[in-house]
């Protein structure tokens, strides 16, 4: 009898999760305006990525499943877009070592230029770097975006600029795997006090973060994957905090790093990242949310900036130098885009965080590698 009580539970929780996502997906059509009724798929692909899904498929799965985020209300350094960001920084590059270290290479950067620079070090001679395929893991040689000044590290002033970007891929177990990036202008570290100074450890320019959501074959999700600076947190579905079909998570103040949301009763700002979302403030304004926006492939890109290999802020403390042979990161400089970014990343350069769980890693157009850097330098 008890077998048969946890069985007839078990299949009830699965129908619930179907219907829910049954009512997810046709609210996200709606959304998109499709019309009631409709199947699903597209009645014609169009596959602009290359990726295998079509196009409106990963827009309705990522309207469908894109989660509820929120900020600390004192968060000092809240979302933009990437063309927000760019109007108020420049492109060098940083060869350590050299004298000077930095080159301006374009002070006025735009989102389809970004990966078409190449330059040949000044320390190094015959090592050319290039902004589409180089990721220097260690920072001693690499294209950088300059930090933005003071006024313009807040984040849009207008929710509207609230940018989510997404990718959608199909992953091992049969199914689709859907990310959601946000974008910061700037990270606020933590400040502390050492052997009577003050200090502050972990700012930086340009941070990316991110959540996953991975679905099976019937398309019902299974696992979210919360991104942090080192390491990705998989958390079973019926674990994670819900609104209705989109998870509820957290973005922890002095990181931005991706955490599981808990009611602990303490006023946050509440930022729905699907389209026509809502940004809910403390002290109840209500404004609207950016877009949610199709980053496409590495391989193929919808979104032009996302080939950029090279950092997203300014090179800061040369770690590096300071402690030789420990392997220490510059973790107050900027950090990688979505496709080169840091978290998870394997010993042979595989970036977990843009291929977790593909179904196929070694995923190559021409030259490109989807899964991995084209070149790997210090």
């Amino acid at each position: 009898m008890d077998f048969l009580r946890k069985h007839f539970a078990a299949s009830v929780a699965a129908l619930a999760a179907c219907v829910c996502c049954g009512i997810a997906m046709r609210a996200a059509q709606a959304r998109a305006g499709a019309p009631a009724g409709s199947s699903f798929a597209s009645s014609v692909a169009r596959d602009a990525d290359g990726d295998g899904i079509d196009d409106a498929d990963e827009q309705a799965l990522a309207e469908a499943f894109a989660p509820v985020v929120l900020h600390a209300a004192d968060e000092p350094n809240l979302p933009t877009n990437v063309d927000a960001f760019l109007r108020h920084t420049r492109m060098e590059f940083f060869d350590a070592g050299c004298s000077p270290e930095s080159f301006e290479i374009d002070p006025v950067p735009r989102s389809e230029s970004l990966g078409a620079h190449r330059f040949t070090s000044k320390c190094l001679p015959g090592m050319e770097f290039r902004s589409d395929g180089t990721r220097a893991e260690f920072k001693q040689h690499s294209f950088f975006l300059t930090d933005v000044d003071g006024p313009h590290r807040a984040g849009s002033e207008d929710t509207r600029e609230w940018t989510t970007y997404f990718h959608a891929y199909p992953n091992d177990i049969g199914g689709i795997t859907v990310q959601y990036w946000l974008f910061y202008p700037y990270n606020t570290g933590r400040s502390f006090s050492a052997l009577g100074r003050s200090l502050e450890l972990g700012s930086h320019g340009g941070d990316w973060e991110g959540v996953h959501v991975v679905l099976d074959a019937m398309r019902r999700p299974v696992w979210l994957r919360l991104l942090g600076h080192r390491d990705i947190t998989e958390v079973a579905w019926e674990r994670a905090r819900r609104e209705g079909s989109h998870p509820i998570v957290s973005s922890g103040w002095g990181s931005h790093a991706s955490e599981i949301a808990v009611d602990d009763g303490v006023s946050r700002l509440r930022h729905e990242t699907w389209s026509s979302g809502r940004v809910a403030w403390p002290d109840r304004r209500n404004t609207a949310s950016g877009a949610l926006v199709n980053l496409g492939e590495k391989t193929r890109p919808l979104a032009p900036f996302l080939t950029y290999s090279g950092l997203w802020g300014s090179v800061g403390f040369n770690f590096r130098r300071a402690l030789p042979g420990l392997g220490v990161p510059n973790v107050d400089s900027g950090y990688w885009g979505p496709a080169y970014n840091e978290t998870g990343m394997r010993a042979d350069g595989f970036v977990t965080a843009w291929c977790a769980g593909i179904a196929d890693e070694t995923k190559t157009v021409g030259a490109v590698r989807e899964c991995f850097p084209d070149a790997r330098t210090d």
